[in-house]
């Protein structure tokens, strides 16, 4: 069952007053959660200093997410995944009124 959540952004570039929404789905030992940025006016990121805090802590050495427009159905990036804070980093994408997402899984 997805549980949901809301993903607190850090660094993210906005024009008028974008709306997130998380949800994550704890299966064995894995986390796999998905966000989706909805910006106001516009919303754009920098690559290694936009951040979202994970919905859990994260353990172990691998995880992975990628980040894609989901009005133009086309894809931006791999996500940076940094287990030992919790954190991910999605790739830069200039301003934008696109509805992104993000989705991935990390170990907990």
């Amino acid at each position: 069952m997805w549980e949901s959540w809301t993903p607190v952004p850090v660094s993210m570039t906005e024009v008028g007053t974008a709306t997130y929404y998380g949800r994550f789905r704890v299966v064995g030992a894995q986390c796999f959660f998905q966000i989706t940025i909805t910006a106001g006016t516009s919303t754009a990121s920098t690559a290694g200093l936009t951040y979202f805090p994970l919905p859990l802590a994260a353990k172990g050495y691998a995880a992975m997410a990628n980040a894609y427009n989901a009005t133009g159905n086309t894809p931006l990036d791999v996500c940076a995944m940094a287990i030992a804070n919790s954190r991910v980093y999605p790739p830069t994408w200039a301003a934008t009124g696109d509805v992104i997402k993000i989705a991935g899984w990390f170990e907990v």
